[in-house]
């Protein structure tokens, strides 16, 4: 949602006219979705392999196919593609960098969480063939962006807009459960809020609607059923959520369906700068003119269905076969109760004269069904060959195969998962593109970010000029990506060596480029490698950090604590600071002072070093008994202070000065 402003709602009329034309929206959007719930069902009853009511003495045994294929397609596309924000013109690789860094962070697994909410969906594309998100930011009270993950069953669309939600005329989602204390919030209309709360005379939490028989089947899958009371303490109001257009005009509308009564009517612009509607989605089998196309459960679920029925077959045709029936001679056995089995069994028999014991008794005869499991093998065959998950995907072992074709059939499940990987990265442009104007509307000013400058790791405060969503967004890497990436990498490193080593070109490379790129192949991070890379860098992290904190404290008006252990480093940490970044004179004569004031301890703590160092040299061979006379370490002066260090030390502080 977007700031909690209060809101200055549009006029009587407008606003009864927008919420009677959502409401029809809002119908016509369910009954569109309701289509598809019927499948889902089905689905969702294999995946989890709901248990069926079969005829006494049958077998209705479901297999995990449908749980095995879903999760093997969620683990053979778990390569989550790495988001890049880029500059579209030079003036802003500064501020790219920075908004690229933030992004990193804001994204995280402790903060939005777009990896968790992205593998969710992934599951949610496989059952139901659409994965849909709720993108928004707030700054009250403080700055958090999310990236909410809509159930299905919750989210309803124009039927006619096609597979890209932003060209659909309204959409939405439904189930929205907000208590009398949450309605209280200034984000809501209060006026409407009273409406609300004396037109209707109990809990709207409506446990027989036909939305939550939907969402409870999946529980009814695992065997939890039952409709529960109310255990919020509250009384609870069911809202919908949606975008619409009215004369040319978007906005974004909180009403009750069942009263008509809105509680929220802003234009989306007022809400979300960036006039996007905030919701996303991308299908698993994207259909140009459909939004809620087929899934690859869908394409599953008949064979599923087939293979558990043969299978079933099976154990049937065997319990026949250990249980059978059999027809006896009712004058050689007179009470057939004495012929079922039982241990030491005794069974008395009278054979009429004529006839033989053994045709006293008849088994009925139950044909094999053995090539059943054939067919069984056959379909699976199939259904890998069609959707891409095969055996050697589903882990099958190497032994079974020989090593060339069982990588080949890996390249086939990435070629055949490429697509579903192509919406999938289109859908996250989108959601970036979103996060960045939310960003942009809600920037926590001043929050430190780290850069890869030319010197390495910096530290800068994100400011709102530099959130201005004007960037160029690139995803990399993903499952489909991953093989043709690694090749690329190894053309390259393998064309630059080619080079290094002949004589004749070697001269023409730039030494430190030629080492970065062949670093960076390797496999290393751009900060790690700027630190490989510099001589000066004296691996102090611990000082660096310091000196981001002594720069963030006096950028919040703090006085920083000094640092015993400062470094060169340190200092010229805070020096590169003030001569880059954009501080008022106050904050620069601060940190300027702040640097000098640390120049006797950067002294003392180079000369300690050094003769810790030197300690270390002073001995280059431990003298055994009656061996010769140990060597001094040559450049020691008396007094172990090395020759060089009180120069050194006299032109510190003219060399970080500034």
């Amino acid at each position: 949602m977007a700031k909690r402003n209060k809101i200055e709602p549009v006029t009587t009329d407008v606003a009864s006219k927008i919420v009677e034309q959502c409401f029809k929206q809002y119908e016509a959007g369910r009954k569109y979705r309701d289509t598809r719930v019927k499948d889902w069902h089905g689905n969702e009853d294999l995946y989890l392999n709901r248990p069926r009511p079969a005829l006494k003495g049958r077998f209705n045994v479901g297999l995990p196919i449908m749980g095995g294929y879903i999760d093997t397609l969620i683990a053979k596309t778990d390569e989550t593609p790495q988001a890049i924000i880029a500059h579209l013109n030079d003036a802003h690789i500064r501020a790219a960098k920075k908004v690229d860094s933030f992004f990193e962070v804001d994204s995280d697994s402790i903060h939005a969480n777009w990896a968790g909410a992205d593998l969710d969906s992934r599951k949610m594309a496989g059952l139901y063939g659409r994965a849909i998100y709720l993108n928004y930011s707030e700054s009250d009270p403080e700055y958090k962006s999310y990236r909410d993950l809509i159930d299905v069953y919750d989210f309803f669309c124009e039927p006619l807009g096609g597979k890209y939600l932003e060209s659909h005329r309204f959409l939405g989602q439904d189930n929205i459960f907000r208590s009398e204390f949450d309605l209280e919030d200034v984000y809501f209309d209060q006026a409407q809020v009273a409406k609300l709360k004396t037109s209707i005379s109990k809990d709207e939490v409506n446990k027989n609607s036909e939305e939550y028989k939907n969402k409870l089947n999946r529980l009814a899958a695992l065997g939890i059923t039952g409709n529960w009371d109310d255990y919020t303490g509250d009384r609870m109001f069911k809202l919908v959520m949606m975008g619409t257009i009215y004369r040319g005009k978007r906005y974004f509308v909180i009403f009750h369906p069942e009263s008509k009564v809105w509680v929220r009517i802003k234009t989306i612009k007022e809400d979300f700068k960036s006039n996007l509607w905030p919701w996303t989605s991308w299908a698993a089998y994207p259909d140009r003119f459909n939004f809620w196309s087929k899934s690859p459960a869908d394409d599953l679920r008949p064979a599923c269905e087939a293979m558990n029925v043969l299978f079933n077959q099976v154990l049937d045709n065997r319990q026949k076969k250990n249980w059978g029936q059999r027809a006896f001679d009712d004058e050689m056995f007179p009470d057939p109760a004495l012929l079922e089995w039982r241990p030491d069994g005794l069974v008395p028999v009278t054979v009429p004269a004529g006839k033989n014991l053994q045709n006293g008794i008849y088994e009925f005869k139950v044909g094999d069904i053995n090539d059943t499991m054939n067919v069984v093998q056959i379909i699976d065959n199939i259904l890998g060959q069609k959707t891409g998950i095969t055996a050697s995907a589903q882990g099958q072992s190497d032994k079974d195969v020989k090593v060339g074709v069982y990588y080949g059939d890996l390249k086939q499940v990435a070629d055949r998962l490429g697509l579903l990987n192509k919406s999938y990265v289109e859908e996250l442009e989108q959601g970036i593109l979103r996060w960045s104007w939310n960003l942009w509307e809600h920037c926590p000013e001043g929050t430190m970010v780290k850069v890869i400058g030319e010197r390495g790791v910096e530290w800068e405060a994100l400011k709102k000029e530099d959130a201005e969503p004007d960037f160029a967004i690139r995803i990399k890497g993903g499952f489909a990506e991953v093989e043709a990436d690694q090749l690329k990498k190894k053309a390259m490193t393998e064309g630059l060596l080619a080079v290094k080593n002949d004589g004749n070109l070697s001269p023409l490379l730039n030494k430190k480029l030629t080492a970065e790129e062949m670093l960076r192949s390797s496999g290393w991070s751009d900060d790690k490698i700027k630190q490989l890379l510099d001589p000066q860098y004296e691996g102090s992290d611990e000082s660096l950090s310091k000196a981001s904190q002594a720069i963030q404290d006096v950028l919040e008006g703090k006085l920083p604590k000094r640092y015993r252990g400062a470094t060169t480093a340190f200092v010229q940490k805070i020096l590169d600071f003030i001569s880059d970044a954009e501080v008022t004179q106050q904050q620069y004569d601060i940190l300027a002072a702040y640097a000098q004031a640390h120049m006797p301890m950067v002294e003392e703590n180079m000369v300690r070093r050094a003769r810790q160092q030197n300690m270390g040299m002073l001995v280059e061979q431990v003298p055994q008994a009656g061996g010769p006379a140990t060597r001094m370490a040559p450049n020691v002066l008396p007094g172990g202070s090395p020759q060089g260090t009180a120069s050194r030390s006299q032109n510190i502080s003219e060399t970080l000065t500034p």
